[in-house]
């Protein structure tokens, strides 16, 4: 995931059933997006992510990450024979969950916070 530096950062996700590739109907569901440092565990953002109105039975939720959360994180670049890319340094997590439901975990990572409009 790269993540714009001081910019609100909007994605979707779709959410599958089980074993197969038909898409979980998400009404009910809400849950957290958490970005946090991977070399100190320290927490750079926590946000909601929620069903999209009239995509729910579709599976597609979706967060914003915003701009405040990112607008203070320095960027680290690699060296030149790196390109001067900048390094990925924070991972991120993503709980799904519903009343009377087993919650739904994903695991992010890699997360890259880029400079803005790359």
């Amino acid at each position: 995931m790269r993540i714009p530096k001081g910019q609100n950062y909007q994605f979707t996700i779709k959410v599958l059933e089980p074993d197969t590739f038909e898409p979980l109907d998400v009404t009910g569901y809400n849950g957290t997006v958490k970005i946090f440092n991977s070399e100190d565990d320290s927490l750079l953002s926590s946000q909601p992510i929620t069903p999209v109105t009239g995509s729910e039975t579709d599976g597609i939720m979706e967060a914003t990450i915003p701009s405040a959360d990112t607008l203070a994180v320095p960027i680290v670049k690699g060296d030149p024979s790196d390109n001067y890319y900048a390094k990925t340094r924070y991972a991120g997590f993503i709980v799904i969950s519903k009343v009377g439901e087993v919650d739904i975990n994903v695991s992010i990572p890699e997360v890259t916070i880029i400079p803005a409009g790359n």
